[in-house]
């Protein structure tokens, strides 16, 4: 352990990254769009920390970054579902109803990036060093729980805490596919994720694969996601056209690629719960009393490596 940053290390670290991408966010390019905001979730999940003792020290900056979170992710949104119709175009016969689509997502682009500018004008986030400096101030240089108590206990506690509600999200959601709640255990899983990359920086805990295994399963919810809010546009395309035969023809492709795609999270649900099982049982001296099923320790080395190595959502 001795050496490992602390959470307030890692805070700077991911303001750092933050602050780094606004002159490309505000150039509209869309790989910085992306990196500040996993910049921002990060610094969400490292400030949820510092809110369980001190919310009085942590909304001000949690405020902030929330809200920056949501542009962003508007802007991301927009950007993702112009890629979604970009692969459709190649793979269907509906050219004119994804042209359409294409124009009205790339107004959204754009509107979107101007709300994004705006926002961030409004936020003046060359503050945030400031506000990180008064939470130094104010003692919690190494985050939170005091000097003789110490910061890693308060984390598992947290990992134990983000793997309750993964674990109550994914039963909630069942083997039968129900959009929302497909949608609501994937939002659990990447909080779960973003607690144990935490957890794992600062050489707390982290389970064997666990984080690879974490990412495919987002990711797969996270294309079903995107795939149902672009059907949600077609709908409401086809319900001003007379003729709807390229809409209901695009609707059927997404609905079996969604349906496919929720067999795949399925397929790997079990590891998944594992993980769950072994992040909500973390001891005191950040072992878990459960080991990891063989079927998350079996997945394919090639592809966790490509996963580990890509962008995440």
């Amino acid at each position: 352990m001795f050496g490992s940053p602390s959470p307030s290390a890692l805070l700077e670290e991911q303001l750092t990254t933050l602050l780094g991408c606004l002159p490309g966010i505000t150039n509209g390019i869309e790989d910085d769009v992306h990196k500040g905001r996993v910049a921002t979730r990060r610094m969400h999940e490292t400030l949820m920390l510092v809110r369980s003792q001190h919310p009085e020290k942590a909304d001000a900056l949690i405020k902030k970054i929330r809200s920056a979170r949501r542009a962003l992710g508007a802007v991301r949104d927009a950007d993702t579902a112009q890629h979604l119709l970009e692969d459709l175009e190649a793979q269907t016969e509906a050219r004119d109803l994804v042209d359409d689509l294409r124009t009205q997502v790339g107004d959204e682009q754009r509107r979107t990036r101007r709300k994004l500018i705006k926002r961030l004008e409004v936020l003046d986030l060359q503050e945030l060093p400031e506000l990180l400096a008064g939470l130094r101030r104010s003692h919690l240089r190494i985050l939170p729980g005091g000097p003789k108590r110490g910061w890693r206990p308060t984390l598992r506690a947290h990992v134990s805490g983000r793997a309750k509600e993964a674990r109550g999200a994914i039963e909630h959601a069942t083997g039968v596919y129900f959009p929302n709640r497909a949608h609501s255990a994937r939002v659990a899983l990447k909080k779960l994720r973003y607690a144990i990359e935490l957890a794992k920086a600062t050489n707390t805990w982290s389970p064997p694969h666990g984080l690879a295994v974490l990412r495919e399963v987002q990711d797969t919810l996270g294309d079903t996601h995107d795939r149902e809010v672009l059907m949600e546009r077609i709908r409401e395309i086809a319900a001003t056209r007379s003729s709807n035969g390229e809409a209901d023809g695009l609707l059927r492709h997404l609905v079996d690629d969604t349906l496919r795609l929720h067999g795949d999270y399925l397929a790997r649900r079990d590891a998944v719960l594992e993980i769950v099982n072994a992040a909500e049982h973390v001891t005191h001296n950040g072992r878990a009393r459960v080991l990891l099923a063989a079927t998350a320790v079996a997945l394919p080395s090639a592809l966790l490596l490509n996963r580990a190595a890509g962008a995440q959502r």
